[in-house]
């Protein structure tokens, strides 16, 4: 065919005139429209009527070999038209106008005859060869990886194609379609995977039921890895339909119910519940409450416990030791925080730390002064006011620390601190709320103790100080 290849010099006399329309206009016209094309089974066929396939010779003679296609069915199927045939593989095309070209990709866009496909019988085991053909005759790209000098190649995927069969004979992208994995032996998970598989595109059952283990293997590695298929397991059951019953935002069930789904979810997602995530909370006094109105109580041995002085900050709500087993693991104790802490449950409450240690102060010092008042919204610049036995007023500023550092008076504290002198006490609530312990201050204000304008009260200072 390159033999009657002609440069066309549109523009000369003798082109225009002679050349063109006596010689070269009624070759190509000929080639065109006669059949002047030898075809792969040694016949002749107009150039409209053949194409190329550009597969490689061992993955188009196992379309045949598997049975996927017969020779005559290949060519309309890949090059998406009636009666198309293959060119002889010895063909040489011209340059300037080459040859029809197709490859699996064309094959994957000719919806019609996949669906075609899809309605036929044994239509589960065809599907499933063509997947291990596409599987052992990979194709592959060029990809450039970030900040890279050379190009590297890949295994080209087919996420964007609809060609995955689905149990009603659809097809779809593979992203959106489920391979079931029900290895639980949980029944209430298990029914709920069958209610899910009612409600989502599910792999048609007969791409693996007659696969040998060797090639369902594969079938699984080729659909989720180069296609986008999806694994329907524990995790996607739990997060489609059981994290969405026990999430604020939904009705309340009931505390049994409660339970049950929320250890189901701790055991198979763990703390991958996503972000801004809420959920409902079953609390030891019997009522459910949402995830960040409640606290760790001492059973999962929180890192800071609120419960073992829970009267020093009242309110507070605790979680239920239901969820626990009767004999819980430290790495069981450990996940359920984890799971908690993804849930949305604070580690302290509001101004809990201030709150504590007011009160912790107020009982303690109950033991030892009288007439003991809190006048902490008063704005004396202390927070407490009592006397001593012997009648002798004194002046309380208290200061609530969960960890050890240094303490500030401040403002009209400061102020209160150099009026007042022998008189006032830092009373600092140390190590809240697992282990308070009081520190008494004696006049922060003299030399030595606070340093001035801001009064600032180093740990070593305030840990050296009597206790009560």
């Amino acid at each position: 065919m390159p033999a009657f290849e002609f440069t066309h010099s549109k523009g000369l006399e003798s082109f225009d005139k002679l050349f063109y329309p006596k010689l070269i206009e009624p070759i190509e016209g000929y080639i065109e429209t006669s059949d002047s094309v030898l075809t792969i089974d040694d016949e002749w066929a107009k150039i409209s009527e053949v194409v190329r396939l550009t597969e490689p010779q061992k993955a188009v003679d196992d379309l045949v070999y598997l049975q996927l296609f017969k020779p005559e069915e290949i060519a309309p199927a890949f090059g998406r038209k009636e009666n198309l045939k293959l060119v002889h593989p010895k063909v040489i095309e011209q340059k300037n106008s080459p040859l029809a070209k197709a490859d699996r990709r064309a094959l994957l866009e000719n919806s019609e005859f996949l669906e075609t496909k899809s309605r036929e019988p044994n239509v589960g085991t065809w599907f499933a060869k063509f997947y291990l053909w596409l599987q052992e005759h990979p194709q592959y790209e060029d990809y450039w990886p970030s900040r890279a000098r050379y190009a590297r190649r890949r295994v080209k995927g087919y996420h964007e194609s609809e060609f995955i069969l689905t149990a009603d004979n659809s097809l779809r992208k593979g992203g959106d379609v489920f391979i079931p994995d029900l290895s639980s032996n949980n029944p209430a998970l298990n029914k709920l995977a069958s209610l899910l598989q009612s409600s989502k595109p599910i792999i048609h059952p007969d791409v693996f039921s007659n696969a040998s283990d060797e090639d369902a293997e594969k079938l699984r590695g080729f659909l989720t890895g180069l296609v986008g298929v999806q694994i329907l397991n524990a995790q996607t059951i739990c997060k489609e339909m059981i994290l969405p019953k026990i999430v604020s935002k939904a009705p309340q069930p009931s505390p049994d119910e409660l339970l049950f789904l929320t250890k189901l979810c701790k055991e198979n997602l763990g703390s991958d519940l996503g972000n801004g995530i809420e959920l409902w909370i079953k609390t030891k006094s019997g009522d459910i409450k949402t995830s960040k109105e409640v606290f760790l109580s001492s059973d999962f041995k929180p890192l800071r416990n609120w419960e073992t002085h829970q009267a020093f900050v009242p309110g507070l709500n605790f979680i239920d030791n239901a969820y626990l087993a009767a004999d819980p693991t430290d790495d069981d104790l450990k996940t359920w925080r984890e799971f908690f802490k993804a849930a949305g449950i604070r580690e302290n409450p509001d101004n809990g730390v201030e709150q504590f240690g007011i009160n912790c102060a107020l009982e303690k010092l109950k033991n030892k002064y009288r007439d003991v008042q809190l006048v902490e919204k008063l704005n004396y610049g202390f927070d407490i006011q009592a006397k001593t036995s012997d009648g002798v007023p004194i002046q309380v500023e208290v200061k609530g620390v969960s960890i050890e550092q240094d303490v500030e008076l401040t403002g009209n504290e400061a102020d209160a601190a150099d009026t007042y002198k022998s008189s006032f006490y830092l009373c600092v609530v140390a190590s809240i709320p697992n282990s308070p312990t009081i520190y008494m201050v004696n006049n922060p204000a003299q030399p030595g103790v606070g340093k001035k304008d801001k009064l600032t009260i180093p740990s070593k200072v305030w840990k050296g100080s009597e206790t009560i």
